[in-house]
């Protein structure tokens, strides 16, 4: 039994081998590159459709930083506070962290940090940055250039955007940022980009 079943671990991982092999040589083809672009196209026809989340989100945006992505930014719209009955003036931008997404702030109902500040009367946004879930770039699988960035694009692109989309429509002077793991990096780093970003949080 034993000696049967080397060769056919070995067999086994030989065929993974070919398959694996067959497959990039697809993509090397014509046809692997129509593969890319009707894939592209579809996760970008469902994603600009999406213009209204149902269920656990409340109103989805879409911003266009200075190289072409379009980030989503979720917001929840605040509640009356149960303690004041105000709504707060300043609203609350959420940031992930390094190869995270919105639900690091939305799980559930529960404990769900969004939900929790917009019943204490806060107005919350959560940033979606490059390459996360509902974020995209309409170019990205045509322009490898476009698949790579660094914690400067997230800082001075993403960052930046986000922040300057969510004062022009609320007509805030400043907000709150808070942010988990690299998500709070960003938010001690945005003020020294230059003095009117240090007065906007």
């Amino acid at each position: 039994g034993g000696m049967m079943a080397a060769p056919r671990t070995l067999i086994g991982a030989l065929v993974s081998l070919v398959g694996w092999f067959m497959w990039m040589c697809f993509l090397c083809t014509p046809f692997g590159g129509l593969y890319y672009l009707i894939k592209s196209h579809l996760a970008n026809t469902a994603r600009l459709r999406n213009k209204t989340l149902q269920g656990r989100m409340s109103m989805l945006h879409y911003v266009e930083t200075s190289d072409g992505w379009k980030l989503a930014l979720v917001r929840y719209p605040a509640k009356p506070s149960a303690l004041t009955q105000q709504i707060r003036n300043c609203p609350v931008l959420l940031i992930h962290g390094l190869s995270a997404n919105r639900m690091a702030f939305d799980i559930e109902d529960g404990p769900s940090l969004a939900r929790t500040l917009t019943c204490r009367g806060f107005d919350v946004w959560v940033l979606e940055m490059r390459g996360s879930n509902l974020s995209f770039h309409p170019d990205f699988f045509e322009n490898p250039q476009l698949q790579h960035w660094d914690f400067d694009d997230y800082l001075e692109k993403d960052f930046v955007k986000a922040v300057e989309f969510i004062l022009s429509f609320t007509g805030a002077r400043q907000l709150h940022t808070l942010g988990h793991s690299m998500g709070g990096l960003l938010s001690l780093c945005y003020p020294a980009l230059s003095p009117a970003t240090a007065k906007q949080i």
